[in-house]
């Protein structure tokens, strides 16, 4: 009988060759699958449509902002309810889809336009966003963002 390590490994492994082995013509189709939830966060995020946002976040959302402030699904739907952050664009460029079996990674860049507590900002910002699959929908898990000039 085998250790508790070795079966571990086993199944470690396992684990990697069935990322590894993706199906490229699926890959594409997962990115897009992957850009298409973060469009309609950001949709519902404009929109203020809290019940499909409450959708596309992970129950275990940590959500940082430029500011260094994190919020949890709870406290990031609240701060789209309230208006303490209005929405009012959020157009993406230089985007990077990484997926990892039921994991997404997408790093870029996105032009905000928001206004903060009665003031309007308009800035770019650099963002490194992970979201796992459930059954056939993306969910954010987590986001980071800091603001971008270009040097």
């Amino acid at each position: 009988m085998r250790g508790l390590g070795y079966r571990l490994s086993n199944m470690l492994l396992a684990t990697i060759l069935s990322v590894v082995f993706v199906n490229v013509t699926n890959a594409s189709e997962l990115e897009d699958n992957v850009l298409a939830s973060q469009d309609a966060r950001f949709r519902a995020m404009i929109e203020e449509d809290l019940a499909t946002l409450n959708g596309l976040l992970d129950d275990d959302l940590h959500y940082s902002h430029t500011t260094g402030s994190v919020e949890t699904k709870a406290q990031f739907l609240s701060t789209i309810e309230s208006k303490r952050i209005d929405y009012l664009a959020a157009k993406r460029r230089d985007v990077e889809v990484r997926v990892f079996g039921n994991t997404a990674v997408v790093t870029g860049l996105s032009d905000m336009d928001l206004i903060y507590r009665g003031e309007r900002y308009e800035f770019t910002i650099r963002f490194l966003e992970v979201s796992r699959r459930v059954d056939t929908k993306w969910q954010l898990v987590a986001w980071q963002s800091v603001k971008f000039t270009a040097d």
